[in-house]
């Protein structure tokens, strides 16, 4: 499976995984260390993930929590409408019916 990285709300690296999304934890020489966006929330979620040379070398999917793609695919579309909306001219709506 492939690894897909995005921009956070706070301009984090984010990793997405097997649909869940994880972000960036500790660095340590070079090895990354995400933990699961939900870890912080009223949910604790536990889910970790280590990458390595862009690979992942562990992977505990202790997810008390089904995949959220539809939010990963919304935040991914808000960033792009606002990537295009700083370079154009167009009314928003105009925007978004081009991506779909």
């Amino acid at each position: 499976m492939s690894l897909t990285y995005q921009v956070g709300r706070k301009g984090k690296k984010h990793l997405i995984f097997e649909g869940y999304e994880y972000q960036n934890a500790v660095q340590k020489e070079n090895k990354v260390y995400f933990r699961c966006v939900e870890s912080r929330n009223s949910n604790k979620c536990q889910g970790k993930v280590h990458v390595q040379d862009r690979q992942v070398v562990f992977n505990n999917n202790f997810h008390n929590h089904t995949p959220n793609i539809a939010r990963i695919l919304a935040k991914r579309t808000m960033r792009i409408l606002k990537a295009k909306r700083n370079k154009s001219l167009k009314l928003p709506l105009k925007l978004l019916q081009q991506l779909t």
